[in-house]
């Protein structure tokens, strides 16, 4: 959780939010014009980026929901799109990215 912490910080420019969501699972609220490749970026970069734990090496891999924002949609309808999305990611075989229709 540290290191994808620590990556996430170095991710997300100053008008933008990164948190843990709960779990394993976080949040990310960034600009939407280029959304997909910066979320493709993280996820490369996350899977590229081995862990030691206990002298054990971990390597991370990440399943990622994009919800494009609309003007009249509300947050909670942005953040269960992007759940959806989430899951279709994992359910297609995990370590990709899945945009909400």
């Amino acid at each position: 959780l540290r290191a994808m912490a620590a990556i996430l910080a170095e991710t997300v420019a100053g008008d933008e939010l990164a948190a843990r969501w709960g779990g394993e699972e976080f949040i990310l609220l960034i600009d939407g014009a280029q959304a997909s490749d910066r979320a493709e970026a993280l996820r490369r970069r996350l899977a590229d980026h081995a862990v030691d734990a206990d002298g054990a090496r971990i390597l991370v891999t990440a399943s990622i929901g994009l919800s494009p924002a609309t003007p009249n949609d509300t947050l909670d309808e942005r953040l269960a799109a992007a759940d959806r999305a989430l899951y279709r990611a994992k359910q297609s075989g995990r370590n990709r990215v899945d945009i909400a229709d």
